[in-house]
């Protein structure tokens, strides 16, 4: 003899329930995954601002007056002007010194034959783990007096 069950007595088959855990189960992991991935992208832009910062300042403390103009210069003649600071994690390096040539159109050489008293800087910010590069150009002028 079997007895009908009303209803509100029928409950959900073994299918129904494996179905509904793996499917919360896949919702977890991509929400994780997505966290992951925006924790990633904060880490990475903050490193990006901060080499951004340290590439500014040390272009505007080169490029200053009281820095004074070297003739001819290399990419270590400005270290010293360089700033020091809680970089620990990031290098702060000039990778290029170019001279102008006295063209009108401004051309730029890696030879200084004869130094026309303005040169066009490359200073580079790199993470140690290599994910962010930052770089900046600016000029370097002799000062008139």
């Amino acid at each position: 003899m079997t007895t009908r069950l009303s209803p509100d007595e029928t409950g959900s088959t073994m299918i129904e329930i494996v179905v509904v855990i793996g499917l919360t189960g896949l919702a977890v992991s991509m929400l994780l995954g997505s966290l992951a991935t925006a924790v990633r992208t904060s880490s990475v832009h903050r490193i990006s601002a901060i080499q951004s910062t340290l590439v500014s300042n040390a272009a505007e403390m080169v490029a200053d007056s009281s820095t004074p103009y070297v003739t001819c210069a290399s990419v270590t003649s400005y270290v010293d002007a360089l700033p020091a600071g809680p970089q620990s994690d990031t290098t702060l390096s000039i990778v290029s010194v170019q001279h102008w040539d006295g063209n009108a159109q401004a051309a730029f050489t890696s030879s200084c034959s004869d130094d026309r008293g303005i040169q066009l800087l490359r200073v580079r910010a790199s993470s140690q783990n290599g994910t962010v590069v930052e770089e900046l150009e600016f000029t370097k002028r002799r000062s008139s007096s």
